[in-house]
């Protein structure tokens, strides 16, 4: 295309029950969109158009088409900063005697940081549209202002300060609330009710790690007064997770203030309020790896004798501890030793989870000879925990009447290296070695002190392991990986077979924790992990197939979103794995949308929150971000 000539945008836009598009045409040639807003008055669209060079364009539908609308150019105006982003507020719906005429605030972001307002009249009538005040709220800073809106509700911020704007009826002027906020990286509604006037609820990330749900009061539609509920203590938070059918998670931390030999601790925190109701001190128990919940299953214990959930340690005389929660406070139910297991020095252990033993899961998949010879050797009145670190082994668990029984279920396996995390379903355990890969094995066959099968992975270090897909009503199971370059790894059912998909999340930014969903299906898309990096970034992982069903390794989707970061959200294809990491990354799709949709989807849908049984590692505010849409 020639530089002198000019560009036509076209944008589709999906509406039920009719097929909106129209065509925008720009005289600039090559001219950069900088943001789009779009807003109704009496049911017809009206359109804000910015540009990088300044420029502001304001389209009004004048004409109803049967397959679909035009609009026309009603309004232009240039502004000489540069326009960093922008939004639409209907002032009101009604101007003075006429029905046709409203006002419109056009709040506008400056490339070099000042935020300036526009106060624009629109005539339905004569489809035009002036703009009569340059408004009252000019505001100046060295950084860009981002900008937040659901309906008719704004929260501009930057790295600094959050700006609310708020109409004082009486003056009938826009002014403002600053707020210091230091290192805030993104800032989310979490209202879905257009109807809530009185009270907005927002999510505030900041670079430290810290989350902050605030509510925002509106008091005589002239003030705003915020209230914040925050976890932000001086303790450094490893592990997390929820308890089944209630608001309260457990988090396993350490005592910043305690000096060099960091105090571990238990805090039982209520997820709604962010507010610690209890702790409970680990005493002389050094090095706890890690924490899962009990479900009790075929045992049967006394409600007084009963564990909630169970922490893990490398103390060789009791490294279980078994824990309940009672009347809202934390209780150790009993310190265990595990029958036949030797520890000395060299054993480090670092992961514990239940094997699931699901007969239906069981006949889904497609058994080679030698694991179709796999005898169940599992005792039904015991439950079965598979353990990893330098070692991986099973244990059982039972219950005598009077106390809980840990005795080793195989003999030991020695890992190549070390293994960083485990997953398990029956009959496989797969563990990601840090250096030697994925291993994967049965249960018999950790007696041959050799993995069933394994997979070198292109010596790229594992950081972290998850097994999805578990719920999703169809036979598709995939093993998540996830290394130190920021690589993603997806095989289908078992370590054996190929990688069905790789990409890099973030370049350079390692993998810390991937948190399994269910995998329920919503239509053709299915939710399998949300994804935490070194950087502070935040991804959901989905797959989407075709009507055909195909599995992702030939046909997917893998749509990542992204918090605290403004790119939003990548769709990146993973059609065939003999693309090149290049080629798969050029298929990328912008959307920023889909992370209002993602937090509204799991507010609505309070079942899902039970599906956050995984211990979040390093990422502790992302079970509360979570945990807040669920509410």
């Amino acid at each position: 295309m020639e530089h002198n000539q000019a560009m036509i945008y076209q944008y589709d836009i999906v509406e039920k029950p009719t097929f909106l598009r129209f065509l925008l045409e720009s005289s600039e040639a090559e001219e950069q969109v900088s943001f789009v807003d779009i807003c109704r008055l009496k049911g017809k669209l009206c359109v804000l158009i910015t540009f990088s060079s300044g420029r502001i364009e304001l389209w009004l539908e004048i004409d109803e088409q049967h397959k679909g609308r035009k609009l026309s150019l009603v309004c232009k105006k240039l502004i000489s900063q540069g326009v960093y982003s922008a939004a639409l507020v209907v002032r009101s719906l009604q101007y003075g005697c006429n029905a046709k005429l409203f006002l419109i605030d056009v709040f506008i972001l400056c490339t070099y940081g000042s935020i300036q307002q526009l106060v624009v009249e629109v005539d339905l009538t004569n489809n035009t549209a002036v703009v009569v005040d340059n408004g009252k709220l000019q505001l100046q800073s060295r950084e860009p202002y981002r900008i937040k809106k659901l309906f008719n509700k704004l929260v501009l911020y930057n790295s600094q300060f959050l700006v609310l704007p708020y109409f004082n009826k009486l003056l009938e002027i826009y002014e403002y609330s600053l707020i210091q906020k230091p290192n805030t990286t993104d800032v989310v509604f979490l209202d879905t009710d257009s109807k809530s006037l009185n009270k907005s609820r927002i999510l505030i990330t900041f670079a430290t790690g810290l989350v902050e749900v605030a509510d925002i009061i509106y008091k005589n539609q002239n003030e705003k007064l915020v209230e914040q509920h925050s976890l932000h203590l001086q303790k450094l938070f490893v592990k997390c997770m929820t308890l089944p059918m209630s608001r309260y998670m457990i988090a396993l931390s350490y005592d910043k203030n305690s000096g060099q030999n960091m105090q571990a601790e238990l805090l039982l925190i209520d997820s709604q309020t962010f507010v610690v109701l209890d702790s409970f001190k680990l005493e002389n128990t050094p090095g706890v790896a890690d924490m899962c919940l009990l479900e009790e299953g075929p045992l049967e214990v006394p409600n007084k004798c009963k564990a909630d959930f169970i922490t893990l340690s490398s103390l060789e005389e009791s490294p279980i501890s078994m824990f309940c929660v009672r009347d809202l406070k934390i209780k150790l139910v009993e310190k265990c030793a595990i029958k036949g297991l030797r520890l000395n020095k060299n054993v480090q252990l670092q992961n514990i989870s239940a094997l699931k033993n699901d007969k239906k899961e069981h006949r889904q998949f497609e058994l080679d000879d030698q694991m179709q010879d796999v005898q169940d050797v599992q005792d039904p009145n015991c439950i079965t925990f598979v353990i990893s670190g330098t070692v991986v082994f099973t244990v059982l668990l039972a219950y005598d009447g009077s106390r809980y029984i840990w005795e080793l279920g195989q003999d030991l396996f020695s890992m190549p290296t070390y293994a960083i995390g485990h997953v398990s379903l029956y009959p496989l355990i797969i563990a990601a070695d840090a250096v030697a890969g994925l291993c994967s094995f049965t249960l018999n066959s950790l007696r041959h002190q050799e993995p069933l099968h394994h997979q070198d992975l292109e010596r790229e270090y594992l950081t972290s392991i998850a097994l999805t897909g578990l719920n999703g009503g169809n036979a598709n199971h995939y093993v998540i990986t996830g290394d130190t370059l920021g690589y993603i790894r997806i095989s289908n059912k078992r370590s054996s077979e190929r990688v069905g998909a790789k990409f890099c999340v973030m370049a350079s930014s390692p993998i810390n924790v991937i948190v399994p969903l269910s995998g329920e299906r919503h239509g053709i898309v299915s939710d399998l992990a949300l994804i935490g990096t070194s950087s502070g970034g935040i991804y959901l992982l989905s797959e989407i197939t075709d009507k055909f069903n195909k599995p992702f390794s030939d046909h997917a989707l893998a749509a990542l979103v992204e918090f605290g970061t403004e790119i939003g959200v990548q769709k990146i294809i993973g059609e065939n794995f003999q693309q090149t990491d290049e080629s798969i990354l050029s298929k990328e799709i912008i959307n920023i949308s889909a992370v209002k949709l993602f937090l509204e989807r799991y507010k609505t849908e309070p079942k899902l929150h039970s599906q956050y049984r995984e211990v979040i590692k390093l990422i502790p505010d992302l079970q509360k971000l979570v945990q807040s849409c669920a509410v």
